[in-house]
């Protein structure tokens, strides 16, 4: 069979159709025997009721008679309209078995007014409905109802198909018409009789009798169905072929588009005139994190083009939908989703229709971060070892420097210091006297000394610090530390022009190598000058403080020049990186080495209001900089 129908078309079709036939058969026999169940089940449940309403029409009228006969005994010849009501009672309902007066007491019976009836339980099946009113002298008039008998007064119709019950609240069998029945729940339906003082249900259990309309609506619907069937049967054995052939050819394009893309890792775009988008492959949506869904239909600006270059993308794009566009395709670079910067190679070409028309542009775009990322970081390697070659030189140049420079600095220092010597021999034998030239030889002399004994300890500490060691911890006061690197930087500050506005933070001691320290903001306070000097500067002015941090202090410096060239700003933690003409890229490099030994952490931010801050954040005790972690290299804002 399965064969017959690889090489037979037409054969699925009318056996679709003979099936839909016999499921419409057999949902319309399915509806006939539901609709048929419904209308017994609706019948039964209207028949419930109405017995309800008859049983207790029949009891409220027994209940007014007896109420009648209550008034009968308190009237003045109450015996012999007792006798009389009795009578009469007994010949109009044969289920009252006894009606009786007995003293109130005398039973155990709930006896009030309000509230006159109740159960009197006997064999099952048989029970008593007992109705009792209160009278004068301690008496009660008692009438017992027999419940078998009262619900075999019911219509007949009603007895003829169905089987009555009478259960207590709790479910308990009071009275029963017939032999027991064994009817299925779902045949069965009970509802609730609520007297003054009892409650009590009544039950019937079988089939009513239903109507033939059932039956009739089988024998349409069969008809209607077995036509429309052999309709569709026929319609269906003319289409089959086409459409089978028709529906193969395009599962057969549509797969081997599909195998096709799925084969390539380049994305593909799709965009009409206008530049909304019409397509877009799976790799492209992998490439830029964004589902087909999300891109198919949007019109530029596109999602995935990068806001810091969103002018530029704009302008190219504009010149591809004019026609003017790269030729011989061309890098940009977006932004993923998630942020991630994605640089891609595309390659635009006209999108034609089926009669040769251009209706858009296709682009195939090749994801090249990744080789873009290594050749960056090969040339970063390649730049860094060159670096690391010429610091070795530098460093066996700044070894032979202090070698050179230690005799020299000590023989300018011992030349000043004996000529001060001189001075002041003479200033004792009174042959200088008043001369106040002597005195200004004197003072310049003392400075000579003084600053040629600090260049050496400068190279010492160089020479030291370039051989890794660690720095000479010592207590010192920052304020005369910052006091003396102004000192030092104040004539090139004059003699640029521009003015050193010092703040004072607190008066604290840190412990510190005072020298490095002292040469790192100095390189700081130098390129500040220098900035400041710049004609495009906002103001001629370098401003230093310093501030206190728990265990830490900062000294910040800033200037109100030009600020960083753009180009400079990402490569300001290498060495010989300089804009300068007669620069060496090497003081901000130390700086930060001198920073990074104590331990600490320099930054460099844009300043909102113009120019360039620097902050060197240093722990103020050595035993804090030791427990430090590992260096950290300066950043960048």
């Amino acid at each position: 069979m399965r064969r017959f129908a690889q090489h037979n078309p037409l054969f699925w079709p009318p056996l679709i159709a003979v099936l839909t036939l016999m499921l419409a058969l057999a949902a319309t026999a399915g509806y006939q025997w539901l609709s048929l169940e419904a209308q017994r089940t609706q019948q039964r449940i209207q028949d419930t009721l109405w017995l309800r309403q008859y049983l207790t029409f029949q009891l409220d009228d027994l209940a007014a008679k007896l109420k009648g006969t209550v008034e009968a005994i308190s009237s003045p010849d109450g015996a012999i309209s007792f006798t009389a009501s009795k009578t009469l009672l007994f010949r109009q309902h044969r289920e009252l078995t006894a009606l009786e007066i007995v003293p109130h007491a005398s039973r155990a019976l709930r006896c009030q007014a309000e509230q006159p009836w109740s159960f009197v339980a006997s064999d099952p099946g048989k029970s008593e409905l007992v109705w009792c009113h209160p009278l004068a002298d301690g008496l009660a008039l008692i009438a017992h109802i027999d419940l078998a008998t009262f619900l075999a007064q019911a219509p007949w119709w009603v007895l003829q198909h169905y089987h009555a019950a009478l259960y207590d609240a709790q479910g308990e069998l009071l009275a029963l018409s017939g032999a027991p029945t064994t009817e299925a729940p779902e045949s069965r339906y009970r509802t609730v009789v609520t007297l003054p003082g009892v409650e009590w249900m009544v039950e019937l259990a079988g089939d009513p009798p239903v109507t033939p309309f059932a039956q009739r609506l089988l024998l349409t619907a069969s008809f209607i169905l077995g036509l429309a069937a052999i309709v569709a049967i026929g319609f269906a054995a003319r289409a089959a072929n086409a459409r089978l052939q028709a529906l193969k050819a395009l599962k057969d394009e549509v797969a081997f588009r599909r195998a096709m893309e799925n084969s390539l890792r380049v994305g593909l775009r799709a965009r009409d005139r206008e530049g909304k988008i019409l397509y877009v492959n799976d790799a492209f949506c992998a490439m830029t994190g964004f589902t087909a869904r999300e891109l198919i239909g949007r019109s530029p600006p596109m999602p995935y083009w990068d806001p810091q270059k969103q002018e530029e993308t704009e302008a190219l794009h504009r010149k591809i939908l004019a026609g003017e566009g790269p030729t011989a395709g061309f890098e940009i670079g977006f932004r993923r989703k998630d942020g991630r910067p994605l640089e891609a190679l595309v390659f635009e070409a006209p999108l034609v229709d089926g009669e040769g028309k251009q209706i858009g542009w296709m682009a195939s775009i090749i994801d090249v971060t990744e080789q873009r990322q290594k050749e960056r970081e090969i040339e970063w390697q390649r730049n860094r070892l060159a670096a690391q070659a010429r610091l070795v030189t530098l460093g066996e140049m700044a070894a032979a420097i202090a070698h050179e420079l230690n005799q020299p600095l000590l023989a300018i220092a011992s030349y000043a210091s004996g000529a001060r010597h001189l001075l002041q021999q003479d200033a004792n034998r009174g042959t200088a006297g008043d001369n106040p030239t002597g005195a200004a030889l004197s003072d310049a002399l003392t400075a000579i000394e003084r600053q040629a004994l600090r260049a050496g300890e400068v190279v010492q500490r160089i020479r030291q610090f370039s051989r890794h060691r660690e720095p000479l911890y010592a207590p010192h006061a920052i304020g005369k530390l910052m006091t003396e690197v102004v000192q030092l930087v104040e004539p090139l500050a004059k003699r640029s022009g521009v003015h050193i506005q010092v703040t004072p933070g607190p008066e604290i001691t840190v412990e510190v190598d005072a020298i490095l320290l002292q040469q790192a903001v100095a390189n700081v306070l130098i390129n500040g000058i220098e900035a400041a000097a710049e004609p495009e500067a906002r103001a001629r002015r370098v401003a230093l403080t310093w501030q206190v941090d728990g265990d830490q202090f900062a000294i910040v410096l800033r200037d109100w020049g030009p600020g960083i060239a753009e180009t400079a700003w990402q490569r300001l933690d290498e060495a010989f990186i300089t804009h300068k003409p007669d620069g060496l890229g090497l003081g901000l490099w130390v700086t930060r080495s001198v920073v990074e030994a104590h331990r600490g952490r320099l930054t460099i931010r844009r300043h909102p209001d113009g120019g360039t801050e620097v902050m060197l954040r240093f722990p103020r005790q050595a035993t804090h900089a030791a427990r430090s972690a590992s260096p950290q290299p300066a950043a960048a804002h």
